[in-house]
């Protein structure tokens, strides 16, 4: 037994140490290698800054600057402030509600606990105020203030305990003189130490993982960078807490060339006052990557599938083609007699993780070429999304459909976090819809690999989502609306170099030009979805 325990615990920390010692290629031609595979110390190189720039590039790094040691004293020096102050603050809170009788007791914790129902960005603006009328703006404490004393959740947690503590032991300690506050640090407080030492573990990871509040309150502190790059699904957050600056009412704007940047994309960048509040630094877009080895011996040529079709009745040629790609462990495909869907040895789509709400490499392309189908009510700045739609809905019952025929893999055929590529890798996928942004990971896999567009649909196009990165301008100086000087040398560099124009083709995929879509994961952004012309 305790073997079996030991095994369970040091497993998960062997795992991450075969996956740092493993290339990037390695982990996704073999996943599922106990071993490390193709042996390599470049991780930790990257991580402690012995890598050039150049080397990280090749390695699929960004290749921007890593200061570890300065990231790390940050972050132990802010966790430990919030988890030592908040479990300790959490308990007195919590004793007084557990333990003391005062007036309006029930009725405070009850609105205590309906904090929880408060989204996080609605505390941000007040918390920040607080901070700077503090005067710890830019610091490591002013970082840690707003959550190091106390939440809901904590004093919640801790009360369940401190009411099942016996009260006599309480009553037996004040009369030999001890105080409230005695009681609480030497009899309550050493009585809870494994409720407290699992809030103070929860709490930690808690801190440590927070990132996005603290680089958002840098906007709003003004203390954050003059220019920025973020992707688009953050763009409606950023908006509404008006930390941006107009990009068109920057001087250097004036020479930035936006003819040549894809037709629509600026749009995607545009407030509901019509401002434009970021530059687009690229593009993306969505395509079927298929193993090319897997496809002509069933019968299925790079023509074959290019020219895919579908439709929510019968699949279409592309299931057809998915019942050719997929094979049982006895080797028989789909599409031959003896065919069993229960224990396959090759999906002929693989999907992650059952999917997610926006579906941008999965389900997508199939509902966006059902008809008129988008997912907000609005082409842009949608109110609610169209999930009601019934040709969402057919379109939804057949690509899941897709599972019970066992063309597609079942939730836990894989981890959650085993991504397509790796699926495919592993050779036990054949096909998988996934971005542009995924081309060198593709490259690397030990799988000759084809892309060709998405299926055509019911309304006769190939559609594909559509999202990016861009630039933006912090609005550090609201007051004097005066641009930050990173700006000036950013619109240089946007006029030496421009995104590729309409009409053009990416010379890695044959993929035909697209038209970006307006999408976002949260309602509010621009949601329409691209067409391939």
């Amino acid at each position: 037994m305790m073997i079996a325990i030991l095994i369970t615990t040091v497993l998960p920390l062997y795992w991450v140490l075969r996956t740092a010692l493993s290339s990037n290629a390695g982990i996704s031609s073999d996943p599922a290698s106990v071993l490390p595979v193709d042996v390599n110390v470049r991780g930790f190189e990257r991580v402690f800054g012995m890598q050039t720039t150049q080397e990280a590039l090749d390695d699929g790094g960004s290749g921007a600057a890593i200061n570890f040691w300065l990231y790390l004293r940050n972050s132990v020096v802010v966790a430990t402030l919030v988890t030592v102050g908040q479990v300790f603050f959490s308990a007195m809170a919590a004793c007084s509600f557990a333990r003391l009788r005062w007036k309006g007791r029930d009725l405070i914790f009850g609105v205590f606990l309906g904090v929880l129902m408060v989204p996080q960005i609605f505390t941000l603006l007040p918390n920040f105020v607080l901070v700077k009328q503090l005067h710890l703006v830019d610091s490591l404490l002013g970082v840690a203030l707003p959550i190091m004393f106390m939440t809901p959740f904590a004093v919640f947690f801790l009360k369940q305990f401190f009411m099942n503590i016996p009260r006599e032991l309480e009553e037996a300690a004040l009369p030999d003189g001890a105080s409230k506050v005695r009681v609480f640090l030497q009899l309550v407080l050493p009585m809870a130490k494994a409720p407290i030492t699992t809030l103070g573990i929860i709490t930690y990871i808690t801190a440590w993982n927070d990132y996005w509040t603290k680089l958002t309150a840098g906007f709003i502190a003004g203390t954050g960078p003059d220019a920025f790059a973020d992707h688009i699904q953050k763009f409606a957050q950023l908006v509404d807490l008006d930390v941006l600056l107009p990009l068109e009412e920057q001087a250097a704007w004036v020479d930035v060339d936006v003819s040549a940047f894809q037709e629509g994309l600026l749009e995607l960048w545009k407030g509901e006052d019509g401002h434009q509040y970021g530059c687009p630094k690229d593009w993306d877009t969505e395509a079927i990557f298929y193993n090319k080895d897997m496809a002509p011996s069933t019968g299925l040529s790079q023509e074959d599938m290019a020219g895919l079709e579908w439709n929510p009745d019968d699949g279409g040629t592309f299931e057809k083609a998915l019942a050719r790609l997929t094979v049982d462990v006895n080797g028989v495909r789909s599409d031959e007699p003896g065919f069993n869907p229960e224990r396959i040895a090759i999906y002929g789509i693989g999907i992650q993780n059952s999917g997610d709400a926006d579906g941008q490499t999965q389900w997508s392309p199939f509902t966006a070429s059902t008809g008129d189908w988008y997912y907000t009510d609005k082409e842009t700045w949608g109110t609610h999304y169209r999930y009601d739609d019934p040709g969402f809905q057919s379109t939804m019952d057949w690509y899941f459909g897709l599972v019970d025929k066992g063309f597609m893999n079942p939730n836990g055929a894989f981890s959650d976090a085993t991504s397509t590529d790796i699926q495919m890798g592993s050779g036990k996928v054949a096909m998988a819809v996934h971005g542009a942004w995924m081309f060198t990971t593709f490259a690397k896999l030990d799988v000759n690999v084809g892309i060709v567009p998405t299926p055509v649909g019911l309304n006769g196009t190939s559609q594909s989502l559509y999202n990016g990165l861009g630039t933006r301008l912090s609005s550090s100086r609201r007051t004097s609306r005066e641009p930050p000087s990173g700006w000036h040398s950013w619109a240089l560099g946007r006029r030496r170099t421009s995104s590729p124009p309409t009409g053009s083709s990416s010379p890695r995929s044959p993929l035909r030009p697209v038209r970006p879509s307006r999408f976002s994961r949260r309602p509010g952004c621009p949601t329409l979805p691209s067409r391939i012309t």
